[in-house]
């Protein structure tokens, strides 16, 4: 004898079910997926703060930015991208294409290989600017993650809003919000945002530093 069929109520009920139990799973999934990838991403700014020491123990200075490490072929360049990073070429070289579209003189320099994070060499800091304000302060960086940010217009990350990830000398990552400080233009004070400041915390020194530069 033939089994009896289930209902078409009985149907919906399935369907039901099952779609309250997606309702729940997914965003848990998606949840947890989100925070493995956050995971990877802080291990390999660790493994590249690990890098870097050894990079200063044969150097006697710190890179300044993941190619240094690969030219020294200390690290992989695999490991220079971020998981959380959905650019083609990586955020680096999007921001120096985007940069190079208004021919600035001072546009990041590109790899020829994908790069997530991003150095003092690829947004051109002047050296001395560096060893003054950010090597000496024990908040300085030399890398900084900005994945996890959310950007504006422009592609300097200028106007971007959330927070970033910045490796320290001492192999530490930190999360920093972007810092506005008051700079002088044309002889007026405006807040604005320079690409140095994501490399360390601006003591008031370096304020009035920023400040009398215009």
């Amino acid at each position: 004898m033939r089994g009896r069929g289930m209902t078409l109520a009985e149907t919906m009920a399935v369907i039901a079910i099952v779609a309250i139990l997606l309702a729940i799973l997914v965003p848990v999934l998606g949840s947890a997926r989100r925070r493995a990838y956050a995971t990877d991403d802080l291990s390999r700014l660790r493994q590249l703060g690990q890098a870097a020491a050894l990079y200063h123990d044969q150097t006697e200075r710190w890179p300044r930015g993941v190619p240094d490490l690969d030219d020294a072929r200390l690290v992989p360049k695999e490991l220079a991208v971020s998981v959380l990073d959905h650019s083609i070429n990586g955020i680096t070289n999007e921001m120096a294409a985007l940069w190079g579209q208004d021919r600035r003189p001072s546009s990041p320099n590109k790899v020829d290989y994908r790069l997530s994070f991003i150095g003092q060499r690829e947004l051109r800091l002047n050296e001395d600017v560096v060893d003054k304000w950010i090597v000496s302060d024990t908040s300085g960086g030399w890398l900084v993650d900005l994945v996890e940010s959310k950007r504006g217009r422009q592609p300097d990350y200028s106007d971007a809003s959330g927070t970033y990830k910045r490796l320290q000398y001492d192999g530490s990552v930190v999360s920093r919000p972007f810092t506005s400080l008051d700079c002088s233009f044309k002889a007026q004070v405006q807040p604005c945002r320079m690409p140095l400041t994501m490399f360390v915390d601006p003591s008031d020194e370096m304020k009035q530093w920023i400040k009398s530069l215009g």
